[in-house]
């Protein structure tokens, strides 16, 4: 009783001269100054304490108790054990406590720790130079995230405008940005692994200029890496370049597709011998080709090998593949392709060679080719034939007969005449056909100018 007169005396008393009370003290310097005995060598008991509760209020505080402070012992409907005192304005409770301790990794570097993650076996830490390290207070890049498990990573949004990963890299300063070097860097994903060594880069997603950028022109190139079996060496294994060209095993694509490799297409009609062929739409499939069988021939506007078909140019049969060789030997042919350039297709007499080339396509006719043209003019082929006769006359004269010498005839004169033969003149006329140099004729018909080709399989 004698205890709570007291007191009440010293809060009216307080109340009534509004003086500064010491405690441990006789000069207070503020409303309420509490002092030790030896400031140096403290007891147990100098201190203040607070009302101390298991748990908070079930009714809450309300103005007049704005900024009232108590303790709370223990961890408590989401609060945790330390000083709180009483907001009105947002009608909680806030603790008292540093969120953040100043602390040095193994490194000698100082940082900044979350208390709350660090009291829960967690860190969250700030290094000196800017380093931000999640689990860890020795970050080995600028930002850091290491734990066991799940370390997955979400961006969670709910706008027009949806979440972004970007990368951005620039030439000249941070604060004076400019024009990046040709075929420069601008960003990329690694991925790293330990081989039991060390750690490695097994691959990445890199961003490259693709070439010289200039104002209002920024080419890029995509390029993807990965690392093969027995070498910890990463290699270039897809590119798409600026023109959307893409790459497989190329580092320069000239197409939209270009592949330096084997290619394997599934759809699920996959099957030997069968053929990529495309709809309308330009979709793909496998279709069972046409049936053929080893040895068949067409003609076509392929320009060359197809499909297991192969062109009759008369090539040695030791550079075709393997399979090819072996079909062109069953079917004959030892050494060499039969060669269809400039040829018609004949069919077989029975006693000929499969592959064997015969005939021209020029002709030459000579008297042997002619039958023999004989003839004599018939009953009714009576003519005239007309010629100039010259008629010598003769004279007698005799000698002188004294001498008895006989006598004889003599011109008298000469007279020119025509005569002309009997009307049963029938005779034969001998009659010469052609040249003793004949020349070549072409016998080549009209045509259209294809390819022929033999299937030797695939």
């Amino acid at each position: 009783m004698k205890t709570k007169l007291l007191v009440l005396f010293l809060v009216l008393f307080i109340a009534i001269s509004h003086a500064q009370v010491g405690i441990g003290t006789t000069t207070p310097k503020s409303i309420l100054d509490i002092s030790t005995a030896d400031p140096n060598s403290p007891e147990v008991t100098d201190g203040i304490l607070i009302p101390r509760l298991n748990v908070l209020p079930t009714t809450d505080p309300g103005e007049d108790q704005d900024g009232m402070l108590i303790y709370l012992t223990t961890d408590a409907s989401g609060y945790f054990e330390g000083f709180h005192y009483w907001d009105n304005s947002v009608l909680d409770w806030i603790p008292m406590r540093n969120e953040w301790t100043r602390a040095v990794n193994s490194d000698g570097e100082a940082y900044i720790r979350s208390n709350i993650a660090y009291e829960n076996g967690f860190q969250i830490n700030f290094g000196e130079n800017g380093d931000f390290g999640i689990g860890t207070n020795n970050p080995i890049e600028h930002i850091e995230l290491r734990r066991a498990g799940d370390n997955d990573m979400q961006f969670t949004s709910a706008n027009t405008n949806p979440p972004n990963l970007i990368f951005y890299n620039t030439g000249g300063t941070l604060d004076s940005p400019d024009l990046t070097a040709a075929n420069q860097e601008i960003g990329s994903m690694i991925f790293k692994t330990h081989d039991g060594v060390a750690v490695r880069e097994i691959g990445g997603m890199r961003l490259y200029m693709d070439g010289t950028p200039s104002a209002g022109s920024t080419p890029s190139k995509f390029v993807i890496s990965t690392t093969a079996s027995g070498t910890t060496n990463q290699a270039e294994v897809v590119t798409i370049d600026s023109d959307g060209n893409m790459g497989i095993g190329v580092p320069d694509p000239q197409a939209k597709l270009d592949v330096n490799g084997n290619l394997r297409i599934s759809d699920g009609n996959q099957g030997n011998g069968k053929i990529l062929t495309s709809d309308s739409n330009g979709f793909a499939s496998w279709q069972a080709p046409a049936a053929v069988t080893q040895g068949d021939v067409k003609h076509g506007f392929q320009s060359g090998d197809h499909n297991g078909w192969y062109l009759l140019d008369g090539r040695a049969i030791s550079t075709l593949s393997a399979n090819a060789q072996a079909a062109a030997i069953s079917l004959g042919f030892s050494s060499n392709l039969p060669n269809a350039t400039n040829r018609v297709l004949k069919a077989n007499s029975g006693v000929e060679t499969l592959g064997a080339q015969a005939g021209s396509n020029t002709l030459t006719l000579n008297s042997n080719n002619i039958p023999q043209l004989l003839g004599t003019t018939n009953s009714t082929g009576d003519h005239n034939h007309g010629f100039n006769d010259t008629r010598t006359e003769f004279a007698s004269a005799s000698v002188r007969s004294g001498n008895n010498y006989p006598s004889f005839p003599y011109a008298t004169n000469y007279t020119d005449d025509s005569e002309s033969t009997q009307n049963s003149g029938n005779h034969s006329h001998t009659v010469t056909i052609g040249n003793s140099s004949p020349t070549s004729l072409n016998i080549t018909p009209s045509s259209i100018v294809t390819n022929v080709f033999i299937y030797l399989g695939l």
